[in-house]
């Protein structure tokens, strides 16, 4: 026999001290909003990281706007924004005609555009809102 303290074996979410871990609640507010997954999208497509996006878009630039002075295409980047809603919000994605209205939208402030952004997606248009001319 082993020489030492006798040890049962732990108990599967025991820890070392034998007490139990606790449950992690995963809340809605830590999955990631749409106006977060639009610009993630963004970025990757547009090879740029999520702050140099963040910044460009708190300067009344367009995602559209943005994709063209980066030499790619718009419907490839719509392509790539709806398939990045469709994958992580599922039946809740938003329509392509949207995402469409969502890459045309300037707002002064990452905060602004966010929000906006979300109004969108949840199908709230402000009134009088229409897309700047890209």
């Amino acid at each position: 026999m082993a020489r030492g303290r006798y040890r049962p074996a732990k108990r599967r979410g025991e820890t070392e001290r034998g007490g139990r871990t606790p449950r992690i609640d995963v809340a809605a507010a830590t999955w990631p909003t749409g106006a977060t997954i639009v610009y993630a999208a963004a970025a990757l497509y547009l090879g740029l990281g999520g702050r140099d996006v963040r910044d460009v878009l708190a300067t009344r630039c367009s995602l559209a706007q943005l994709a063209e002075r980066r030499g790619q295409s718009r419907s490839g980047l719509k392509r790539a924004v709806v398939n990045a809603l469709r994958r992580t919000r599922g039946r809740r994605a938003a329509a392509a005609a949207v995402v469409g209205q969502v890459l045309d939208v300037a707002e002064d402030g990452w905060t602004a555009w966010q929000a906006m952004v979300e109004r969108m997606l949840a199908g709230r248009h402000p009134r009088g809102w229409r897309a700047d001319a890209a």
